[in-house]
């Protein structure tokens, strides 16, 4: 009897298959803003991480919003529903008042959405493309915010979570200078 209970399990155990999570291509438009008030030294350090991050990660989506303002829009945001076929600009003001911004920088720690679809607080970005499958919040610094947008649903692992905040301490003391 316990060969057959033994055969059965292993049966069982070669059915059943993980479930393969692909990526989705972003559903916007592409975009590179960047606030024209900053210095050099800002700028070459945000397109570091942008770059860095869209390389290495699922990283498709990349808005720093410091001291009030949105500094940096890069990436693929979402498409206007307007006629004119505009995109979406981050509103600092609403972005700030949402319980998404609120609840990561009061704790000060990084929140991961890692199924976005599932969180009725994705709302709360509507600068993203619809179809955005993750997202991250990192805190920079007390005065800001980075919000990544992913293409694939848990796609950030832990290393990139890990490096994603060394890389909001980087910006952090950057953007201070300015």
């Amino acid at each position: 009897m316990p060969r057959v209970t033994n055969l059965l399990t292993g049966l069982v155990w070669l059915s059943i298959q993980p479930k393969y999570i692909s990526s989705v291509s972003p559903h916007g438009v592409k975009c590179r803003w960047i606030d024209s008030s900053l210095p050099e030294s800002s700028v070459i350090e945000l397109l570091w991480a942008w770059e860095s991050l869209s390389a290495a990660t699922c990283c498709r989506s990349f808005v720093v919003v410091h001291g009030g303002n949105c500094l940096l829009q890069i990436g693929v945001r979402a498409e206007s529903s307007t006629e004119n076929g505009g995109v979406l600009t981050v509103d600092v003001a609403r972005l700030t008042q949402g319980s998404l911004y609120r609840t990561t920088v009061e704790s000060g720690k990084q929140s991961y959405l890692a199924n976005l679809s599932l969180y009725p607080g994705r709302t709360e970005l509507p600068f993203l493309p619809s179809n955005t499958q993750a997202v991250i919040l990192q805190p920079v610094g007390d005065k800001g915010i980075i919000v990544i947008g992913g293409d694939t649903i848990r796609g950030f692992t832990n290393l990139d979570q890990a490096w994603i905040s060394s890389i909001a301490e980087k910006l952090d003391a950057t953007l201070s200078k300015s």
